[in-house]
């Protein structure tokens, strides 16, 4: 499968009392953003809207119903789909924020996933698992949550919209590491068979990777690797656990040294090496455009693997100078 993009989380608040301009001017962005005479009809009302005392929560949510390729509504009820006009109603007359999440991927990775994204069941089924978790984020207790979302079938990237609300209105809040988590918790879930697939060729890389690493070690006749051995035996504490974590810093340099050095020297560990990096880059590309956190990942990952190949180095030390 090729790589999947980054998937797309936002998210907004609607605060009570934002006053009619603030909430106008979102209107008219949506007004921009849906571009055609439907939709225009739809946003042009939002004053009308707005003197009937509807604010930009509830503006949203009439977008997200009634927009050209919304799918409908949907809730919590499996059975039963939310009133629109009963949902204005309770969001006009609501006391507290409202959250709203827009969530897209790329109708391209939709297909490659087997093509249920391009579909409301999936969403709908992805909402009702998400929805408790995302309330625990947000200090939103599991009964006081409410919520409504609309799936889109928008060319070239399907996507829901999903306002959220506590029914006790001093209930909620959403930071940043929230959010972060709350995109975590969708990549999962949406990403999820891709992740457990990619984790699954980690693993067996890693494996892979530390039985070639060990057979190498036994192989080496370098006198460079070798005085690394004499040297590292020499500066091992006198007593206590054989682990790298418990190591000198001198001890862990010497040792990083010899892991980065056998991995080069073999060019299949090297490309295994390599390869076991691209895949935590893989998947840090399911949250996010930047390539200072995919190489960010790979540095990580490339830290992981040499800490992991490290007790291999300690012991072969020890034995070493128990030969000697």
């Amino acid at each position: 499968m090729a790589r999947l993009r980054p998937l797309i989380v936002k998210a907004h608040v609607y605060l009570p009392g934002g006053g009619r301009k603030r909430g106008l001017i979102a209107a008219r962005e949506h007004l921009r953003y849906m571009n055609n005479p439907k939709k225009e009809e739809l946003v042009t009302d939002a004053e009308a809207l707005w003197e009937r005392g509807e604010g930009e929560a509830a503006i949203h949510a009439r977008y997200m119903s009634e927009r050209p390729g919304s799918q409908g509504l949907f809730g919590e009820a499996h059975e039963l789909r939310p009133d629109q006009e009963t949902l204005l109603r309770e969001i006009v007359e609501h006391k507290g924020p409202v959250w709203r999440f827009f969530v897209s991927v790329h109708e391209d990775d939709a297909h490659a996933m087997g093509g249920a994204l391009m579909r409301r069941q999936m969403w709908e089924e992805a909402c009702r698992a998400l929805v408790p978790k995302m309330a625990a984020e947000m200090n939103i207790p599991v009964v006081h949550v409410r919520w409504a979302a609309a799936m889109h079938r928008k060319e070239g990237h399907p996507h829901i919209h999903l306002l959220m609300w506590s029914a006790d209105p001093a209930k909620g809040f959403l930071n940043r590491k929230g959010l972060d988590q709350v995109k975590r918790a969708w990549v999962s879930q949406l990403y999820g068979p891709e992740r457990a697939r990619l984790g699954r060729e980690k693993s067996e890389l890693r494996s892979a990777i530390g039985t070639s690493f060990r057979a190498a070690l036994t192989r080496s006749d370098s006198d460079a690797l070798a005085a690394r051995f004499l040297r590292i035996a020499e500066a091992l504490p006198g007593g206590g656990r054989l682990a790298y974590a418990y190591m000198p810093t001198e001890v862990k340099r010497d040792v990083e040294a010899a892991v980065d050095h056998l991995l080069s020297a073999s060019p299949d560990l090297a490309r295994m090496a390599a390869h076991y990096s691209d895949i935590a880059a893989e998947m840090a590309g399911h949250y996010s455009y930047k390539q200072e956190r995919h190489q960010a990942a790979r540095e990580n990952a490339a830290g992981d693997l040499r800490r992991r190949l490290a007790g291999a180095v300690l012991r072969a030390a020890l034995s070493m100078d128990e030969r000697t």
